[in-house]
């Protein structure tokens, strides 16, 4: 029998073949591909790099920003460079609004927690001392305060009105530095003893500065890392195995277990809005309440995935898996073009060149900010 499709047909499979996209995709018209995390747009140059090429630019800029903010290599203008290029790579791939939306945030108390974690535990003598400040005098000193029995008064109070506990212990804590500073400070010591040694907030400029490149160094490596979930589909994954001639056995289990991945995050959606359905968010509950639905939840999506793992294996057994000599071609494979090269040779070229030269945008920025003066 003759080629029973249309010259259209063909050329639109041509085309697609070409940029690693299926062609029943194409024909459906969709703007957005599912992503291991996300989706991002079927027609954004993102999608059209090789997936190897999105590998090598988020390992080559996390290595970048790994070497400038170490201890001697302090680059803060470095890092929010890497971190702009993470950003536009993120827009191009049109899921920026959407990770603005729903990931800052996280990346935000993240940084936060770390920042205030490094300048609590790690003082550094600096050209200015902006904070002294003695925290622990090396004493325990066990014993009753006025300002004790106010806080436990409120939060107890605050809890047979409202059954919360967070806005509680914050109002509770308000109340005892509000007694204690302007009130009463007496208390009845009970015990006291030596404990390790006295600690002292020390923030200096060189603390900031320090504190200031760390965190935001772990926080461009975390969107790159994120941004890598959401621009990588499991059958491009599979699409590259494959051309790097894996066998057909091992690339077909590595998209079925990427596959699960997805299915199960969608069963998880599905479970929740089935909670959703039947009144459990309607209640108010604390942190480990939520906790323990969540670890809750785990049961029927075990179970889901257990049940979808026997359907599977008995349907490759029905379908005879593994007696096929020639196996059917796997379509979504990108061919590596000038444009991915150039990425490629960039994301490894640059680490190096930072690694070797010791050279700091900060710095030259500084300097040229000086001669301009």
């Amino acid at each position: 029998m003759g080629n029973t499709k249309s010259p259209d047909l063909n050329e639109l499979e041509r085309r697609t073949s070409s940029l690693g996209v299926s062609a029943s995709l194409a024909q459906a018209g969709k703007k957005y591909v599912r992503t291991f995390l996300f989706s991002m747009r079927a027609d954004s140059p993102v999608a059209q790099m090789h997936i190897l090429t999105r590998v090598f630019l988020a390992v080559g800029g996390s290595v970048a920003v790994f070497i400038m903010f170490r201890e001697d290599h302090l680059d803060p203008v470095g890092i929010v460079l890497v971190g702009v290029l993470a950003i536009l790579e993120i827009y191009l791939a049109g899921i920026l609004s959407w990770v603005i939306r729903v990931y800052l945030p996280l990346l935000l108390i993240m940084m936060t927690s770390m920042s205030l974690s490094w300048l609590i535990f790690n003082p550094q003598p600096g050209h200015y001392t902006l904070i002294s400040w003695r925290v622990y005098s090396g004493v325990v000193t066990i014993g009753l305060a006025v300002w004790e029995a106010v806080f436990v008064a409120v939060v107890v109070l605050y809890w047979e009105i409202r059954r919360g506990t967070t806005y509680g212990i914050l109002l509770g804590a308000v109340a005892a530095w509000l007694v204690n500073h302007f009130v009463s400070s007496a208390s009845l010591t009970l015990l006291q003893f030596p404990l390790f040694h006295a600690l002292r907030l020390l923030i200096s400029d060189q603390t900031l500065l320090t504190a200031g490149t760390k965190v935001l160094g772990f926080g461009v490596m975390g969107l790159l890392v994120l941004g890598l979930a959401m621009i990588i589909r499991g059958t491009e994954v599979v699409g590259m195995l494959i051309q790097f001639k894996l066998p057909f056995k091992a690339s077909f289990f590595v998209s079925l277990a990427l596959r699960s991945f997805s299915t199960a995050v969608e069963d998880y959606e599905i479970i929740r809005q089935a909670q959703l359905a039947r009144g459990s968010g309607f209640h108010k509950k604390t942190i480990f309440g939520q906790i323990k639905d969540f670890g809750l939840m785990a049961v029927p999506l075990i179970a889901m995935t257990l049940t979808r793992s026997t359907q599977m294996a008995a349907a490759l057994h029905a379908r005879g898996f593994g007696r096929t000599i020639h196996p059917t071609p796997y379509r979504e494979t990108k061919p590596f073009r000038l444009v991915d090269m150039v990425a490629i040779g960039l994301s490894v070229v640059i680490p190096v060149a930072l690694f070797f030269t010791g050279f700091n945008f900060t710095h030259s920025l500084f300097l040229l900010w000086r001669a301009a003066l």
